[in-house]
């Protein structure tokens, strides 16, 4: 028996088509679930940085300088940067005429003094020796005029005693005056602080400028800007690091 060639066509075709049919739709993959760690809020503190650029400037500037005028700088003994104290010498200067003064002064204290030693040992034996006459003139063994020679004689001892004292005293206040005239050629640091600039050069004369400018204490200040925005940030008491440019 012989078939149509097309309903031969056909017969091939159903079984494709119900193979396919049969095997369905293919099935979806499985999906694993996310995993999810939950935390609790709670408060905490949290840092904030605020930068700002400022000046730094000494809290209290001294300026050293000296009222004795061209007189040459003879030695510097500190330095900007150095930490001073109160009546440390920073400056030697020279005057020539304070050190003349200073040392005849010295000079005739001295003297003066070994000169009321000696009266004060003349005046001693002079009295010793009235006290023996009194009793020789008391008893006419000495004559009344050799009696008040020697009264005169002890007498002129003591009044020189006495002028040597005040010889002395002058001397010492005259010597004070030397010494603070001297004293006023030391530099010295008026306050306790750090050196933040020299101006004295070993060699040099002084003038009216500032031989020296002193950070009392040692203690600076920073001028900054702040916004607006930036000033709930700074708070009284609140620490604070400061680095210098170039450094």
């Amino acid at each position: 028996m012989s078939l149509n060639p097309m309903l031969l066509r056909l017969l091939m075709i159903s079984p494709l088509l119900l193979t396919a049919a049969c095997g369905g739709a293919p099935e979806d993959k499985k999906e694993e679930p996310l995993r999810v760690t939950v935390v609790r809020a709670a408060p905490a503190d949290m840092a904030q940085t605020l930068r700002l650029s400022g000046t730094l400037s000494a809290r209290e500037d001294i300026a050293v300088s000296t009222p004795l005028q061209g007189l040459k700088i003879v030695a510097v003994y500190a330095d900007a940067g150095d930490t001073v104290k109160r009546g440390q010498v920073l400056a030697q200067l020279e005057d020539v005429n304070a050190d003349s003064q200073l040392r005849q002064t010295e000079a005739q204290l001295a003297r003066a003094k070994a000169q009321l030693r000696s009266q004060q040992v003349a005046a001693a034996e002079a009295a010793a020796t009235l006290k023996r006459y009194r009793p020789l003139a008391e008893a006419d063994a000495l004559s009344r005029q050799e009696l008040d020679q020697q009264k005169s004689a002890a007498a002129t001892a003591a009044a020189n005693v006495e002028a040597a004292k005040a010889d002395i005293a002058q001397l010492q206040a005259q010597l004070k005056d030397s010494r603070n005239q001297r004293g006023k050629t030391q530099i010295v640091a008026p306050a306790d602080g750090v050196i933040a600039k020299r101006n004295a050069e070993a060699g040099a004369l002084t003038g009216p400028d500032a031989l020296f400018h002193i950070i009392k204490d040692g203690t600076v200040e920073l001028a900054a800007d702040a916004g607006a925005d930036e000033l709930p940030l700074l708070q009284n008491g609140a620490r604070a690091q400061v680095s210098v440019r170039g450094r």
